[in-house]
């Protein structure tokens, strides 16, 4: 996406097409996380959208989508994905693809992660879910030597992002009443052994989860620990992104003082969920987050994107959004809510940072 384009969106969203799409490849899953949010769904219909069926949706998208973001159930399970990706390259050319991962199947991942990035031109980012260090992170992943396997998954990829510069690698933490007083321990346990390591997001866990008695952060603890938590991720340059990637970096740790200004009501920014950012699951199912109605599916439609995206359905759900003023803590949603409002870009001019004493001690 050029600069005119992204100017364009950022001014005017009327009837426009998503430029950022999360692709949902498959619900089969080999963790069995305490946090899903997606757990009622996950093995229970291994019904998925065929190549052919993909390729029919994907070519009738304009040349509008900036960043591709492919989830599951867990998407190096899906023995099509390579071909996924290069149908999105053929057609639409996104700028960023980036992939969350749990690890497990850590050498078939990583010879995946191989095979694409020789292929994918532009900035592609793997993400490796990381919810503690040992026994706590396959406590909260529900798989005994997950943690190992996420070692051994960092040390193959290593290895390939040397030879692929347009790859980056994350960690991706997502923040609950059982880990969220390690914050600091999986930061700095990062930091040290993982040190290839371009992004650590810290999410607050969202929807409705498999275990009853976990739960978000309170809202007094996000309220105290923000500003470190800002502090500490501002060491990270974010994802290579060329001239972007600074105000990539700035928005990102924005973030967290917009989930936190949500939480106590003191504002709220219009969520643009429906309208530049949306959700197709494995089935075709469209929605405009994945925690609100479906808007319909693509076999409807004729696999023919636009044509749901813009349909009186559509319409009707964008108009719900803005009637009841929708928030949440999603970060994939919220980061395109802030990239999108002009009137956020001030904030974004002086970035946290860390201090010359905090940075030594990471």
């Amino acid at each position: 996406m050029n600069k005119l384009a992204f100017l364009r969106y950022a001014i005017n969203k009327r009837r426009a097409l998503p430029i950022y799409l999360i692709f949902g490849v498959t619900n089969r899953c080999n963790s069995r996380c305490l946090t899903c949010f997606n757990w009622q769904l996950i093995d229970a219909n291994n019904e998925e959208l065929s190549l052919d069926e993909i390729e029919k949706f994907v070519s009738s998208m304009p040349h509008t989508l900036l960043t591709l973001v492919l989830t599951g159930g867990e998407v190096f399970l899906r023995k099509e994905l390579f071909d996924i990706i290069a149908l999105f390259q053929k057609y639409v050319d996104p700028q960023f693809l980036a992939i969350p991962t749990n690890g497990i199947q850590y050498r078939e991942i990583a010879e995946s992660v191989k095979q694409i990035a020789s292929a994918f031109p532009n900035n592609i980012a793997i993400n490796v879910s990381l919810d503690g260090i040992g026994d706590l992170h396959d406590t909260i992943r529900g798989v005994k030597g997950n943690f190992d396997k996420v070692e051994k998954l960092y040390a193959l990829l290593s290895v390939v992002k040397k030879n692929n510069p347009n790859l980056s690698l994350g960690i991706n933490t997502v923040l609950n009443n059982l880990n969220q007083n390690h914050y600091e321990e999986i930061f700095s346990y990062v930091r040290k052994y993982f040190p290839m390591v371009d992004q650590h997001n810290f999410e607050i866990m969202r929807g409705c989860f498999r275990d009853a008695n976990l739960s978000p952060p309170s809202i007094e603890f996000l309220r105290i620990h923000t500003p470190r938590i800002q502090r500490m991720l501002s060491v990270y340059k974010y994802h290579k992104a060329g001239m972007y990637q600074k105000f990539l970096h700035a928005a990102k740790l924005h973030y967290h003082s917009v989930v936190l200004d949500h939480l106590l009501q003191r504002r709220t920014l219009p969520c643009y969920g429906g309208s530049l950012a949306g959700v197709v699951d494995c089935k075709g199912d469209v929605y405009p987050c994945e925690l609100l109605e479906k808007i319909g599916n693509l076999k409807d439609y004729g696999y023919n994107f636009p044509a749901l995206w813009l349909s009186k359905k559509a319409d009707d759900v964008r108009r719900g959004i803005k009637k009841t003023k929708c928030v949440c803590t999603h970060s994939c949603f919220q980061f395109v809510n802030i990239l999108f409002n002009p009137l956020e870009y001030p904030k974004l001019l002086h970035p946290v940072t860390s201090t010359p004493s905090e940075t030594a001690a990471l």
